[in-house]
């Protein structure tokens, strides 16, 4: 009977003991993979950032005074449209636009995730358009107009800066199995929320060098 008991309890201990290795292995692999889907996440957003702000150095550039109040072609809070002067040796403007658009939509325990593409335009006086998706972000809405004291403004005429906010979010994490079996759909969704990590980047740029006269 002893020996059948010391049996019964190795077993109960050794059980206990696999489910700590278990759920402590769980919690390692969830750690590792949703560290490095943050790091890819902020590199990524990283890319697209570099490619806007090297564009937004450049809104109004070259314009002469007579069309400045034209620098804006298109202030709304999903698409920027500007002028720019690309070629140095051609008077005539070119024209850059960054666009957010709905890009695909992703599935994440009992709900979904909206996922949109941010679009470049580019139109140079000289050559073909050309259009390619710079980048992905959680916000529908990433640019905001300010006045000349900082003030958001939606008169065109009024603008003297561009905000831009992009806020990236990878729905690709590790979930663990407390995730999975929470109580309820907004139980699941607050457990999912603490891994899934947001990466935010925002500049503001005067539209042009000649306004800061």
């Amino acid at each position: 009977m002893s020996a059948l008991l010391d049996i019964i309890a190795a077993g109960i201990i050794g059980a206990v003991l696999m489910l700590m290795v278990l759920t402590a292995t769980d919690n390692a692999v969830q750690t590792f993979v949703n560290n490095n889907i943050d790091a890819i996440t902020q590199l990524n957003l990283s890319t697209t950032t570099a490619i806007i702000q090297n564009d937004l150095r450049r809104v109004g550039y070259g314009i002469p005074e007579s069309q400045q109040g034209n620098i804006l072609q298109i202030a709304e809070t999903h698409r920027v449209k500007y002028l720019v002067m690309l070629n140095s040796a051609d008077s005539i403007p070119d024209t850059i636009s960054y666009t957010i658009f709905t890009l695909d939509t992703l599935p994440i325990l009992d709900t979904f995730i909206v996922r949109f593409g941010v679009r470049r335009d580019v139109s140079p006086s000289n050559a073909s358009s050309s259009s390619t998706v710079v980048g992905v972000t959680s916000n529908s809405t990433a640019f905001r107009y300010l006045n000349q004291i900082g003030g958001v403004t939606a008169v065109r005429s009024s603008i003297r800066m561009v905000e831009v906010t992009l806020i990236e979010v990878n729905p690709s994490v590790y979930m663990s199995r407390e995730m999975l079996v929470a109580g309820t759909k907004e139980e699941r969704m607050v457990e999912a929320e603490k891994v899934m990590k947001e990466s935010f980047w925002r500049q503001t740029r005067v539209i042009s060098k000649n306004l800061r006269r």
